[in-house]
């Protein structure tokens, strides 16, 4: 069967307290061009979820979407890290004292740092668990994607097979024609012949000739032959 290289696929499941949402679209790509974007949370399943693909699409570019949010009231932790801390408070004194710089530091000032406040999510769903409704997620997504394709390969392959068709009996018409050219040629060619010298009689041999190189100039039964082969219908896995 015929499938298209576009498509589009959605994929939505749950794992405990989070929401996993996939979104998958191809389209046309000499070869098998895969992009992940995932949340912080899913970075580390990018080569399972690339593996799962292309298991299911052999080309094409690929682009992927992933999230995961978690429902209900959220349970932040915040770490405070101390080194990190004093070595900013001893860089503020050095510069102070070295270029006469105000140095104070508001407790705002202290939590912007970069790396002085950590936070994360306290009691976050297990990575199996969430690893099991991604790749779920996923295989959702690219159910719809491959049937999209296939919907919209049928169709192709109906509009080709017509156009086809219409091909056909084109060719079918000039072969027709193409049977009696060269016997209209050789009355044609010897009745103006005929016509030129009058009562003389025709050089037999020197007509047979030029109908021979007309007959051979004019063969075009090899490029019959090869659009009537493009009528064969294809395998059934081709990619359009």
């Amino acid at each position: 069967m015929i499938k298209s290289m576009t498509g589009y696929g959605r994929g939505q499941c749950s794992a405990g307290e989070w929401d996993v949402l996939a979104e998958i679209r191809a389209v046309n790509h000499r070869y098998t061009d895969i992009n992940i974007r995932v949340s912080r949370q899913l970075m580390f399943m990018e080569n399972d979820i690339k593996k799962l693909i292309q298991k299911s699409v052999g080309r094409g570019k690929i682009d992927v979407s992933i999230s995961c949010e978690r429902r209900g009231e959220a349970n932040i932790t915040a770490g405070f890290d101390e080194t990190a801390f004093k070595a900013y408070i001893e860089l503020s004194r050095r510069l102070a004292d070295d270029y006469r710089l105000y140095s104070g530091l508001s407790v705002a000032d202290i939590l912007g740092l970069p790396g002085v406040l950590n936070t994360g999510w306290d009691g976050m769903a297990d990575e199996s668990v969430l690893s099991e409704a991604v790749l779920r997620c996923v295989g959702k997504a690219l159910e719809e994607l491959i049937t999209m394709r296939s919907n919209e390969g049928r169709n192709l392959y109906a509009n080709i097979y017509e156009c086809l068709e219409g091909l056909r009996a084109i060719v079918d018409s000039i072969k027709l024609k193409a049977d009696g050219v060269v016997a209209a040629y050789k009355d044609k060619l010897a009745a103006r012949i005929q016509e030129m010298v009058g009562d003389t009689l025709l050089d037999n041999d020197r007509l047979m000739l030029e109908i021979a190189l007309y007959a051979d100039k004019s063969d075009i039964s090899e490029e019959i032959t090869r659009l009537y082969s493009h009528r064969k219908d294809k395998g059934a896995d081709t990619e359009y």
